[in-house]
């Protein structure tokens, strides 16, 4: 008399393996759409990585089982497709979570820039960084054409002279206008960059003295 088939459990592999692909799917276009929330979701691979594991040996073992006649082999697709899609899952998420540590450590090490939307989306701050360090920080507005120019606060600092400011003022129509302040790389105020500003042009020494206004004159 022949043993009787174990029931096989097919829908458990491709369930496993289901949910191992759609998180990292959803949670990668989520930080697509919000890169930094998206960072925070990182730390679902500790749960994301033994689903796929788990699809991927319990689909081998069922697969043996019904080869060697002792799993009922009507599951074996099933098991088969959770198998896969376990391995996958979980190679993309190893993936996903290289990237995401490489973006997290060009916040302390690398080039990029940072923007900024504020409520209306008609204004927005514009952050540079180099090497990690705010190297620029700037307002800018949005044109009827779809493009950004600068408008309003400007501020840059000098990373050669330990981060000093080494230019600030304000920005009118994408032209500086108003008092700006120029430092020379020891500290010093640069006198003859330094003062009022039309239209990108230096029309004059600073009225209020060396350091720049609150606001655009």
């Amino acid at each position: 008399m022949e043993a009787a088939l174990r029931p096989h459990r097919g829908g458990t592999v491709l369930a496993l393996g289901i949910l191992s692909v759609v998180i990292p799917l959803v949670v990668i276009a989520f930080a697509v759409a919000h890169s930094r929330i998206g960072q925070l979701f990182m730390p679902l691979g500790i749960v994301i990585v033994p689903l796929g594991l788990v699809a991927g040996v319990l689909g081998w073992k069922q697969i043996a089982g019904m080869k060697a006649l002792r799993i009922d082999p009507t599951g074996r697709s099933l098991a088969r497709t959770g198998q896969i899609l376990g391995v996958v899952g979980a190679g993309a998420w190893a993936a996903f979570t290289v990237i995401g540590l490489y973006q997290v450590s060009r916040l302390f090490t690398g080039d990029y820039t940072m923007t900024i939307p504020f409520a209306d989306g008609t204004l927005r701050m514009v952050r540079t960084y180099r090497a990690g360090e705010l190297e620029s920080e700037d307002n800018e507005a949005h044109r009827p054409d779809g493009t950004w120019m600068k408008e309003g606060s400007s501020t840059r600092w000098s990373h050669t002279a330990n981060g000093i400011q080494h230019e600030q003022g304000f920005y009118r129509d994408g032209k500086r206008n108003g008092e700006w302040t120029f430092w020379n790389e020891d500290g010093s105020i640069d006198k003859e960059r330094s003062g009022l500003y039309q239209n990108d042009a230096r029309i004059g020494p600073s009225p209020v003295g060396d350091f720049p206004g609150d606001e655009i004159r």
